[in-house]
C-alpha cells in the first residue's frame, strides 16, 4: 500500500495543541528531519485533534496530514492497531515510499505510546 494513494496530500493540521493529552517525537538520522505530534484525546479516549511541528522537507510535511486523517475520531486502541500494522510492514509489501513520509506515522506511534503508559497531560 502506498498511503500517497489512499490519502488526499493536502497540508492541514500544522502547529501545537496547547495543553495536549500526548506528544511524540520521530526524527530522521541521516537528513535531520524532526517531527513533534500533538494529541488531543478525549475522556472516552478518542483521539479529536491532532497537529505537527515539522521541521523538514515537504514530503514530512505531507506525511504529517495524512498522519492527522488516519488517527482522528478513532479510539487509541483503534490508532495504535493501525499505526502498529503500517510500522510493523514498513520493510515489507505494505508500505511504499519515502521514509521521510513514515517519520508523522512515528511521531503518533510515539505519542499514542506516552498516553497509553500513563503520562497523559489534562
Amino acid at each position: 500500500m502506498d498511503l500517497r494513494d489512499e490519502y488526499d496530500w493536502s497540508l492541514e493540521n500544522i502547529g501545537e495543541i496547547e495543553d495536549p493529552s500526548a506528544v511524540g517525537i520521530a526524527s530522521h538520522s541521516t537528513c535531520g528531519d524532526a517531527i513533534r505530534a500533538y494529541l488531543k484525546i478525549d475522556k472516552n479516549r478518542v483521539v479529536e485533534e491532532t497537529r505537527f511541528k515539522v521541521l523538514g522537507c515537504v514530503t514530512v510535511l505531507e506525511g504529517s496530514s495524512t498522519a492527522s486523517r488516519l488517527v482522528k475520531g478513532k479510539t487509541v486502541d483503534m490508532a495504535k492497531a493501525e499505526i502498529v500494522e503500517l510500522l510493523d510492514g514498513e520493510n515489507g509489501e505494505k508500505i511504499e515510499g519515502n521514509v521521510c513520509s513514515l517519520l508523522a506515522i512515528r511521531a503518533v506511534h510515539a505519542a499514542l505510546e506516552e498516553y497509553t503508559a500513563g503520562a497523559i497531560r489534562e
